[in-house]
């Protein structure tokens, strides 16, 4: 269990809507953290289809609760063009998303930059404040985003506002494989040549290692 810790980023703010009753900003922060690492530790091995399920399943049960705000939302959230596009253009485009988040992710651990990351999310509307029904501060992402790259990061963006100092103590993530989790395990030592990073150390993995 994480301890909930919210980015001071929030004092000028404004608190637009309210959680259903029993749904609680921790629930929240757990269902963006739990959507992202599943995208960015499974994506590898995705086609088209499986990508279009990440967009329909996980991602979209993150977004439902901001609906009320955004009646256009499930012409945003689906897909249709993801059948005409090239499987050969599907998998680059998540190769290169994966390195964009792992990018984020390895600047998540320095607290000036998370809070420049934080207010980026903010001001460019991909994520709101709003409070659970016992008026805890939490936060949603909306459906604005309109890049893969964008919506990943929404969700980052929602679970470090409610715990930086998990990306600051408890982020353990591989540069080469794009494996990424909380759990305090250094990830893939003996994957090969790389570089991991956990708690506050970089650490190069050598070759062969």
């Amino acid at each position: 269990m994480t301890t909930t810790t919210t980015a001071n980023v929030t004092s000028t703010l404004d608190t637009i809507l309210t959680l259903p009753a029993h749904t609680t900003a921790n629930e929240i922060a757990d269902a963006c953290r739990d959507a992202y690492l599943t995208f960015l530790n499974e994506s590898e091995r995705w086609g088209k289809a499986d990508l279009a399920m990440w967009l329909m399943g996980p991602y979209e049960q993150v977004l439902h609760y901001v609906a009320p705000l955004d009646s256009r939302r499930s012409t945003t959230l689906r897909p249709p063009s993801l059948n005409e596009i090239d499987a050969r253009v599907v998998e680059r485009l998540l190769e290169t998303v994966r390195t964009e988040v792992m990018a984020a992710l390895a600047e998540l651990r320095d607290s000036e930059t998370g809070t420049s990351f934080a207010f980026g999310m903010l001001a460019a509307g991909l994520v709101i404040r709003c409070e659970d029904a016992m008026g805890n501060v939490a936060f949603i992402p909306t459906s604005t985003a309109k890049r893969l790259v964008d919506r990943v990061l929404s969700l980052i963006g929602v679970d470090y506002l409610m715990r930086a100092n998990d990306f600051e103590m408890n982020l353990n993530a591989c540069t080469r494989c794009g494996i990424a989790s909380f759990d305090g395990a250094a990830p893939c030592v003996g994957h090969g040549s790389g570089i991991y990073f956990t708690g506050e150390r970089i650490t190069e993995i050598p070759e062969g290692a």
